[in-house]
């Protein structure tokens, strides 16, 4: 298992180490372990707790286990003035269509993509958080809006 698998799962659920003691049914301590191991990293976890932590949690397994791709080009884009400490934070902020998060995405992306993304909420508060994005790509923001509005 991966901490920084378990960080992230914590991370996008907004979950404490507490919580994830209740569901894995261990202390806060040894969730606390399993997150920031000491020396080489390597740590254990008997299978029961990790099955209850997935089962709990509603994950399979596997993602435990699932490296992580290398998200450092997306953080280089999308957090350059830390206004979100992590791309986990950022991301549920997008879900939650926190409006400067999507702004900041369709600033990056482009419209299209966001609303790919995160759907409705991206593209019905579009009007609201138009106003966080660059002048240029909000005007090309407007004119993909508009088509999208009324498709023929």
């Amino acid at each position: 298992m991966s901490p920084e698998n378990m960080r992230f799962i914590a991370e996008t659920r907004k979950l404490r180490q507490a919580d994830l003691a209740r569901a894995a049914g261990v202390s806060r301590q040894a969730v606390s372990r399993w997150m920031n191991p000491v020396g080489d990293g390597a740590f254990s976890i008997r299978s029961r707790h990790l099955h209850s932590l997935a089962k709990n949690l509603d994950i399979d397994i596997h993602q435990f286990f699932e490296p992580l791709p290398d998200t450092r080009p997306y953080a280089t884009a999308l957090l350059w003035d830390r206004l979100y400490p992590n791309l986990p934070a950022f991301l549920v902020a997008c879900v939650e269509g926190e409006k400067r998060a999507l702004a900041r995405m369709v600033q990056v992306y482009g419209l299209l993509i966001t609303v790919k993304l995160f759907g409705q909420k991206a593209m019905g508060s579009f009007s609201e958080y138009k106003k966080y994005i660059h002048p240029v790509r909000r005007k090309e923001s407007e004119q993909v809006w508009k088509v999208l509005q009324d498709p023929i």
